[in-house]
């Protein structure tokens, strides 16, 4: 997140870069102005930069109205904008897809790679669609095809070989499950739907978005019972022979057959 910039106030004028996409080509702009101001304030610059007239501006397939607020989220930082039809997000040309290939393990632990229809290439070549640096996985390690209503991946002849669940996979493509684990070399990779970030967003200045902390939920204390032992018994008192003579005040002989004070006793029982 870009957070506002330094030293601006609220309602003061602030720069916000916007991407736009047109007939010519895809560039940046940086565009200046407070919370107040309309979209249809800027269009004058914006289509004195782009040298033609500019026939209102669209986020995604919608057109957005000339008096849209700066600071609607379709104009946040970053937006990308389509001039005049709508805007290409994907600059690549590859199609969306509600399938992707996830990699839970590995040096590449984390990313993620959309799966359109057809043939995909795994492997560390810079030809293959899905790229892995791992020094494990071959130049062409493995295919996963696509089509059918059935994802299927075989091995391409790599030297570590290629496993999914466990079973050795051959050149010949079997099916792949979701939720299946391939391993490539060192890399774990598995099947899912692609889902949208669920991080909570606030509107900042600016056109920024600062992102919400989420409290953490502890797990609660488990009850744990503790039994302490038994108190102990009294100790009985015992008075032998040789014993260290008591004080005559504080206490008295006590021998079988007699009980006596010393030293009114003058010999033992």
């Amino acid at each position: 997140m870009t957070d506002f910039p330094n030293g601006a106030v609220p309602g003061a004028p602030v720069a916000r870069c916007w991407t736009l996409t047109g007939e010519s080509g895809t560039f940046d702009v940086e565009v200046t102005g407070a919370a107040e101001h309309r979209l249809a304030d800027v269009l004058p610059d914006v289509a004195a930069l782009v040298g033609r007239p500019v026939d209102g501006l669209w986020a995604g397939s919608a057109p957005l109205p000339d008096d849209t607020p700066l600071d609607s989220p379709a104009l946040d930082h970053g937006a990308v904008l389509g001039l005049g039809r709508p805007a290409r997000h994907d600059r690549s040309g590859t199609a969306h897809s509600a399938l992707a290939l996830h990699v839970v393990g590995g040096p590449d632990a984390g990313r993620t790679f959309p799966l359109g229809q057809g043939r995909h290439t795994i492997g560390r070549s810079s030809e293959a669609q899905i790229r892995l640096d791992d020094p494990d996985v071959s130049r062409r390690h493995a295919a996963v095809h696509v089509g059918g209503g059935a994802v299927r991946i075989g091995d391409l002849g790599s030297s570590n070989g290629s496993r999914l669940n466990g079973d050795e996979l051959a050149v010949t493509a079997r099916e792949w499950p979701t939720g299946a684990v391939a391993r490539l070399g060192a890399s774990a990779l598995t099947l899912a739907g692609t889902v949208e970030p669920t991080v909570p967003l606030d509107a900042g200045p600016g056109g920024r978005r600062r992102v919400r902390p989420v409290p953490r939920l502890s797990a609660p204390a488990p009850e744990v019972e503790v039994r302490f032992p038994r108190p102990p018994a009294p100790v009985p008192a015992v008075v032998s022979r040789g014993s260290p003579s008591p004080s005559p005040r504080s206490a008295a002989w006590a021998w079988p057959g007699c009980w006596m004070r010393p030293p009114s006793c003058s010999s033992l029982c």
